[in-house]
């Protein structure tokens, strides 16, 4: 879709429910993309029954889960069987999850873009962009760390001519920007960065589940960090 404007952006729920925090941004945002990890169709079924323009990426929680596959992580509540009977006893959140994994839906997916009114795309997914020629778990579990896998998705970013790509799961919130001619990674910081079109970015939506969300302005660049707590504090 072509389009200019606010997009809120939320990751790695695990179980806590973002809801409130869509409903308080809805006059200040024109979409909010989910990027992935939501652990119970309880969140999944709540999100989408939102009035405001969404989109959601699978995690790799929710691909294990769906799927009938054992996973660990600190941020579980508990054991890896009682969530995949969760998924099981709901099946219309199920569905919509498959779906997605499987690319049958339009605005839920392993990876999505959206294309500004300049013709500039941004993409959207939970792990990389970078599959491994067999199947499509990097997608929801390749973490960026490593300048070797940073690089490697900024060669998939040039290839597809993306400007940014906006990523969970690594649990941070940080922007790494590479600048073409001569190629070379730099790593702004801040609570508000502009991110140059000159430039590509992979920009790290730190976790919901730690009170984490970010606001981009699509029309000036401006990537803004929050923090739910300073935002209530801010509006109390």
């Amino acid at each position: 879709m072509k389009m200019k404007e606010k997009i809120l952006l939320i990751a790695d729920m695990h179980g806590e429910n973002p809801v409130g925090i869509v409903k308080q941004s809805r006059e200040e945002v024109e979409q909010v993309v989910f990027l992935g990890d939501y652990d119970t169709p309880e969140i999944v079924r709540e999100l989408r029954k939102l009035r405001i323009k969404k989109r959601f990426i699978v995690g790799n929680h929710d691909l294990h889960y769906v799927n009938g596959l054992e996973i660990s992580g600190p941020l579980m509540t508990m054991p890896w069987q009682k969530y995949v009977k969760l998924w099981k006893n709901n099946p219309n959140e199920k569905k919509f999850i498959e779906r997605a994994i499987m690319g049958e839906s339009k605005n839920a997916g392993l990876i999505l873009e959206d294309k500004l009114e300049d013709g500039i795309k941004i993409a959207y997914c939970h792990g990389g962009i970078v599959d491994n020629g067999l199947d499509a778990s990097r997608y929801v579990w390749q973490r960026m760390f490593s300048e070797e896998n940073i690089m490697e998705n900024f060669s998939k970013i040039i290839e597809e001519d993306y400007w940014i790509l906006f990523r969970a799961h690594d649990h941070t919130s940080a922007v790494i920007s590479l600048r073409e001619k001569p190629a070379r990674l730099e790593y702004p910081i801040g609570e508000r960065i502009k991110l140059a079109k000159t430039k590509r970015h992979i920009v790290k939506i730190g976790p919901f589940y730690y009170d984490n969300y970010a606001i981009f302005d699509s029309n000036t660049g401006i990537l803004e960090y929050k923090d739910i707590k300073e935002e209530l504090d801010r509006t109390n």
